[in-house]
């Protein structure tokens, strides 16, 4: 009886490892895909968000002559304190409150869940958006005005003539950068602005309002600048 125990016992220690291996395994198998999962479920977040965001700016417009938001309509000083620009002239449209720098009537939707470490900061230190809006919709500056005009001059929503085309807003790098807007021309500018966080591509918003999942690293120069330089095919 003795030997018998001992039998059993071994026997139900090997079970247990037989399925501490199986446990194992079959982790190893889902939890890529629950990490996929997770991705696409925060890029789907973000997605809403740019759409909240677009509607922000077509009220804007609708508000101000059909003129698109400026991506800085003030004397950028060199510093994160941003209380002028395109974040703060489309807040009352997203939720009714002025922008306040991050603090609690800044609307959530201004940040994309995947970027939360590429967050432009606040002069104090508060996140303002981890998105960049094009200067190429119009960039003032106090010391040069519009600078190269017409490159970063105002420009006309209904002056678009191609709004399934032309980005306007992306997943940016604005902690990195530490600003809220962009400009580029080619993969290599553009990977000084475009945070790449959503399975290897970002979501870029376009000016008819939707949002596209954009492969950016796999694009040649001449078709990043057909997305995002349009500065010739978008008059002021």
């Amino acid at each position: 009886m003795k030997t018998k125990f001992r039998n059993s016992r071994l026997f139900t220690l090997i079970e247990l490892l037989v399925v501490v291996a199986i446990i194992v395994i079959l982790a190893g198998l889902f939890l890529p895909a629950l990490r996929t999962a997770k991705q696409q479920g925060s890029r789907i977040v973000c997605s809403n968000n740019m759409k909240q965001i677009y509607l922000a700016c077509m009220g804007y417009a609708d508000s101000y002559s059909d003129y698109m938001p400026l991506s800085y309509p003030g004397g950028w000083d060199g510093a994160s304190g941003f209380s002028s620009s395109w974040l703060s002239l489309i807040h009352p449209f997203i939720n009714g409150k002025d922008f306040d720098g991050g603090g609690p009537k800044t609307s959530s939707i201004v940040y994309c869940p995947s970027g939360k470490d590429q967050c432009c900061l606040s002069l104090t230190g508060r996140p303002l958006s981890n998105y960049m809006y094009t200067d190429y919709l119009g960039f003032f500056s106090v010391a040069w005005g519009y600078p190269t005009y017409p490159d970063y001059a105002p420009r006309k929503r209904s002056s678009c003539g191609k709004p399934s085309v032309y980005g306007i807003l992306i997943d940016g790098k604005g902690f990195s950068c530490n600003r809220l807007n962009y400009e580029f021309n080619a993969l290599a500018s553009a990977m000084n602005y475009a945070d790449i966080r959503h399975i290897s591509s970002i979501n870029t918003l376009f000016m008819d309002g939707h949002v596209e999942r954009d492969k950016i690293l796999t694009k040649t120069d001449s078709q990043i600048k057909s997305t995002y330089t349009w500065l010739y095919d978008w008059k002021p």
